[in-house]
This record gives structure tokens, sequence and C-alpha cells, in this order.
């Protein structure tokens, strides 16, 4: 826990209770929010161009996040948690040619190209996460075994 945590428990307890309890709820509420507008006939407008993109994301990106979270100290769980593309990012096209006219030609395909890419890292990225989690209870079931047999000698 870092200082902030620390003084808010201190000062307010009754908050770390209270606020705990709405983490699933709003979890379902935004992640409602982000994909209601979205469907699997994007994935097939996105082509094998965003599915692509979805791959790559999950690949590319999942190795960088896992190793970030390993080398700061973590297991590589969360970093392949956060491997995905986001959902509220199908907007950015329609954004960028909002600010740049030279992109509405494109904005159209693009926004296409990463709802399909959203809907391939929504399936890719808990697969990933759960073959990380369970890579590294093995491991842990290893080392918990030899360092049994250590101390048993």
């Amino acid at each position: 826990t870092n200082l902030f945590e620390k003084i808010q428990e201190k000062l307010f307890p009754f908050m770390k209770k209270a606020l705990a309890s709405c983490v699933t709820g709003s979890i379902i509420v935004v992640g409602f929010a982000l994909g209601a507008n979205m469907s699997l006939i994007q994935l097939f407008q996105g082509g094998l161009s965003g599915i692509l993109l979805g791959v790559i994301t999950s690949v590319v990106v999942g190795a960088i996040t896992i190793i970030m979270d390993k080398v700061s100290g973590g297991s590589g769980v969360a970093g392949a948690a956060i491997s995905s593309t986001a959902a509220s990012a199908i907007a950015n096209p329609a954004a960028l040619a909002e600010i740049d006219p030279a992109y509405l030609v494109i904005a159209p395909i693009a926004t296409s190209q990463i709802a399909a890419s959203v809907i391939i890292t929504s399936f890719l990225t808990p697969a990933i996460t759960g073959f990380i989690y369970k890579r590294n209870q093995k491991k842990l079931e290893k080392t918990t075994i030899s360092s049994e047999t250590v101390i048993a000698k």
C-alpha cells in the first residue's frame, strides 16, 4: 500500500469497506456502457486487418505489460490482464477526424478495425491472463515441493 492509502485508512476507516462493495457494480456498469454500442458485425466490418490488430495487441502489448509487471515486482498476471484494446479506443478515429478533416475518409474503417480489436482482445486477454496465472501456480507448487524436500533432508 502507498502512503495515501495508509492515511486514508487511518482518517476514514469506514470508507474502505464502503467503497470495496462498489467495485463490482461499477465494473458491470462501465463494461455495459462501453460494450452497448458494439456488435459482432463490427468484427466482420473490421475484417482480417482488425482481427490481426487484436491478435498483435494481445501478443505484443501482452508481452510488454507482462515483462514490465515482473520487472516492477509483480507476477505478470496484472500485466496480462491489462493487455487489451479498451472499448473507449473506438472513439479515437472520430475524435481525430474532428481535429484533422484529412482523416474523415479513413475514420469509419479505423473505427471498425479498432472495434474488431476490442472484440478479439476481449477473448484473448482472459485466456492469456489465465495461462500466466496457471503457469505461476505451477512454478509456486514446484518451489514449494522442492523447499519441502530440502527441509525434510
